[in-house]
């Protein structure tokens, strides 16, 4: 257990690490498909990068808090668990009061680190559970190569692996963008990710920073949907709109894509960055042309006064 803790330990390490170099390099790009793949390679490396030993010749500021934890984790466990070998019975009759003072360490966090999967398990659990009985109980029509979920309730739109849920409200005003976004959740596999993601919240549940990175990934996934439906030649205003009214939807299911933004304003600023970016390209393109015809007027004006002066 105490090894196992220890992995925690580093792994946790290096998620803060990733989150921090994430929020800062590219928490701002409109490269949607690119954050999506970065954050779940990043992921995957924070859990194989601690399974690495590493080897320096000089000591770093980490070194030592490390090799404490990792001392206090390990070393007695070690001791208590082989008391019969030879050199052991002298460092428990020399360390008793150390080791004792110690040894419930690793058994107590191993026991709150239970406890804590065990219920983020039954909560994770709970909610795939509501979410397979409301599609068992809704109304379920064809659409296209998914399966369209009408629930009698009023509900927020989302989609899960081949089923898009929508409610009979959205459905009978024949709301096309709302169904096209959720479309585009199940064509880009969005809920592949969440059951990747959700692997991680059962072993870094404790860590804030992993909450945070789902975050991350369902907005991504909101973001890689809303620029699917606008490259298909929706109306940006019109969308821009439908997303206000939608925005108060709650999320009801963590292994869902719901329609829904928790931070609109992210969108306007995307959608702001790129008017600004055509905007200043068209500037740009228009100072260039006046400078071309201011030259080429004053050209032509010198070229006619060398005209006349030589006729004189």
């Amino acid at each position: 257990m105490g090894a196992f803790l220890f992995y925690l330990l580093k792994s946790g390490c290096c998620l803060v690490i990733f989150y921090i170099f994430f929020k800062l390099m590219m928490s701002r790009s409109t490269f949607f498909r690119f954050n999506r793949i970065t954050l779940l390679v990043g992921l995957s490396g924070c859990t194989l990068l601690p399974l690495i030993e590493l080897t320096t010749t000089e000591e770093t500021f980490l070194h030592t808090p490390l090799y404490a934890i990792h001392e206090i984790l390990q070393s007695t466990e070690q001791v208590m668990s082989n008391p019969e070998e030879p050199g052991n019975e002298i460092l428990l009759s020399e360390k008793n009061t150390e080791i004792s003072s110690l040894n419930w360490i690793p058994v107590t966090l191993g026991t709150i680190y239970g406890a804590g999967t065990l219920l983020t398990f039954v909560w994770l659990s709970v909610s795939t559970c509501r979410l397979a009985q409301l599609i068992r109980m809704s109304e379920k029509k064809r659409y296209g190569n998914y399966i369209l979920v009408i629930p009698r309730q009023p509900i927020a739109s989302f989609s899960w692996g081949r089923y898009i849920v929508v409610s009979a409200s959205d459905y009978s005003r024949q709301s096309e963008e709302v169904l096209l976004h959720e479309m585009m959740h199940l064509r880009n596999h969005h809920t592949l990710d969440l059951l990747f993601m959700q692997i991680f919240l059962l072993v870094h549940w404790f860590n804030p920073v992993i909450w945070l990175l789902k975050r991350e990934l369902q907005e991504i996934h909101e973001f890689e949907a809303d620029n699917g439906v606008i490259n298909t030649g929706v109306d940006a205003t019109k969308y821009q709109l439908l997303l206000v009214k939608k925005a108060v939807g709650t999320r009801l299911y963590s292994m869902a894509n719901g329609f829904n933004h928790s931070k609109l304003k992210k969108t306007y600023h995307y959608d702001v960055k790129r008017k600004n970016q055509s905007l200043g390209t068209i500037e740009a393109i228009a100072c260039r042309a006046c400078n071309g015809w201011r030259t080429l007027c004053v050209r032509t004006a010198g070229s006619e006064r060398n005209t006349a002066a030589d006729s004189d």
